[in-house]
């Protein structure tokens, strides 16, 4: 696999080394799967490993993220470099995007797994010039954002999935996705007809979470806490390495311009989510309420506690190294001239 960019950062230096110190965790790992036990049963809970829920949990579980979480529909790790989330650090995504649109002079974007549109709508604002399109699972998140998107005539969404994905009668200068793409089943499938989506010269932005090493290589504590995260999450088919990824990128004829290690920027949501689940081991009032929630939703607890300790390793202190999980940008490129950004820009004012 041949990587063209691997980091911005001098001498090699990754996006780990820029962000904050944080305080050490309140247990390690070990406490973390003891209280999951205790309030869930983990053998109960695998017995769903691999069940594809993916509709379901984001139906059950997206008023739990809006009053937790983000009231303006974001349901993605916010990108932290400080102490504290700010409001922008959700954006951090499609901030990065929106590089990617100013350097190739983008006429076209595909968003896949858009959601309620929180960042094709943010990007839309930014570049009144370009036309955006949004793709979803969920009808609900479709129309959501179509509402949301009345007053932008350069924005809108319309319902697929990723093993069936709608015909678009344009190609794209630029294709992305925000922890999305982990839910798909066939890697190469998928990146065989993104690919066909993709101009010559039009790249895929791909932001998810990716197995930091093979499971089988971690310690059974790291690989049972990421199953759990996964599980947690309704990522029925599991994470992949970054490196399974590239390769079907590469498989389908992509280049791999940059493969960026963004893990320690999700470190503080991770820690706000843990600190979340607490309030629900702790206090049996609101165990005892929750079995009035939905069961998806409920389960966000059990990635909420062992989030942290999949990204920086099992102790209270970090030790990236040990880590069973890593948060990446990939970017890849589809081979050929680039074609006039212009053709694009006319087409999204029209």
């Amino acid at each position: 696999m041949r990587i063209v960019e691997r980091s911005s950062h001098p001498a090699g230096q990754s996006e780990r080394d820029t962000a904050a110190v944080l305080p050490p965790l309140p247990f390690p790992l070990s406490e973390a799967l003891a209280q999951v036990d205790r309030v869930f049963g983990i053998d109960r809970l695998l017995a769903d490993e691999g069940r594809d829920q993916t509709a379901a949990y984001y139906s059950q579980s997206e008023k739990g993220y809006r009053r937790l979480y983000s009231q303006a529909g974001c349901m993605h790790a916010a990108l932290s470099r400080g102490t504290r989330i700010r409001s922008a650090d959700h954006l951090g995504q499609a901030n990065r995007v929106s590089r990617r649109i100013s350097a190739l002079g983008a006429g076209d974007v595909l968003e896949l797994g858009a959601g309620v549109g929180f960042n094709s709508l943010h990007l839309a604002r930014k570049h009144p010039d370009v036309r955006f399109t949004g793709v979803d699972l969920m009808a609900r998140h479709v129309a959501q954002a179509n509402k949301a998107a009345k007053d932008l005539p350069n924005a809108s969404f319309r319902q697929g999935n990723f093993e069936a994905l709608p015909d678009f009668p344009e190609r794209f200068d630029i294709v992305f996705a925000v922890e999305t793409l982990c839910y798909a089943h066939d890697l190469d499938k998928l990146c065989q007809r993104i690919s066909g989506l993709l101009r010559p010269g039009g790249q895929l932005v791909i932001f998810d979470g990716y197995c930091h090493q093979e499971l089988d290589d971690c310690t059974p504590e790291m690989a049972l806490a990421a199953r759990l995260y996964a599980l947690g999450t309704a990522v029925a088919p599991g994470f992949r390495t970054a490196s399974a990824w590239c390769a079907a990128l590469e498989g389908a004829g992509l280049t791999i311009r940059r493969d960026a290690d963004l893990s320690m920027l999700v470190r503080l949501t991770n820690r706000r989510l843990h600190a979340l689940a607490m309030r629900f081991f702790d206090d049996w009032k609101l165990r005892l309420a929750s079995r009035a929630m939905p069961t998806l939703m409920v389960r966000n607890a059990v990635s909420c506690i062992t989030g942290p300790y999949t990204v920086e390793g099992p102790d209270v202190l970090p030790e990236p190294d040990k880590a069973s999980l890593s948060y990446h940008m990939i970017i890849a490129e589809k081979p050929g001239p680039k074609a006039p950004a212009a053709a694009g820009a006319t087409r999204a004012r029209s």
